[in-house]
């Protein structure tokens, strides 16, 4: 009974001695290295229920219901699918679209790929200087601007652009009206 008092005692000594008083400098600190809480690189929802992420060069994917994580698509597989004049190095930033198609966007251009079938559904290519790019899930296009100048791009290489006009105002002190006109060009 004595060794077993003695034996407790020892074991209660090493527990309180591994506790530590965290100062505000190490919770300051700590949040951006030992004490931050792991993430998942480009986290994303395809449905309700299932979810993807990046690791290394695979984009995983997972479900609420399980306690599964499986591999949706390498790096290897994206660069056959997409068979573009430069394979992909590393995995572009990617989102899923409500009828479970992959959008990948690098740079200017935008793939949509079906995963069930392994193959591309359509892609999107913008002129090198085009700016403020969005993607239309519904419309299957993407609007951007050029020269403060709105366009439309759609998978079939043509483009809509509105140019922007102004007319004169005849009073002295009012801000001229922007109408947006409708030209098609590409």
């Amino acid at each position: 009974m004595r060794n077993i008092f003695i034996y407790f005692i020892l074991i209660s000594n090493l527990v309180v001695a591994q506790q530590k008083e965290m100062t505000l400098e190490d919770a300051i600190l700590g949040a951006y290295s030992s004490l931050r809480p792991e993430t998942l690189n480009g986290l994303s929802w395809k449905n309700e229920t299932d979810f993807t992420f990046m690791k290394n060069d695979t984009l995983w994917g997972g479900t609420v219901k399980k306690n599964e994580i499986l591999p949706v698509i390498c790096l290897k597989g994206l660069n056959s699918i997409i068979k573009s004049e430069k394979e992909f190095r590393y995995f572009p930033s990617c989102s899923w679209l409500k009828n479970e198609l992959l959008l990948v966007q690098i740079q200017n251009s935008f793939f949509v790929l079906n995963l069930e079938r392994m193959n591309l559904e359509y892609k999107i290519e913008l002129p090198d200087n085009a700016e403020n790019a969005m993607f239309s899930e519904t419309g299957r296009f993407v609007a951007f601007t050029q020269n403060d100048d709105l366009f439309v791009g759609f998978p079939d290489g043509n483009a809509n652009h509105f140019r922007r006009r102004q007319r004169d105002c005849k009073r002295k002190n009012c801000a001229p009206q922007r109408i947006w006109h409708h030209q098609r060009n590409f």
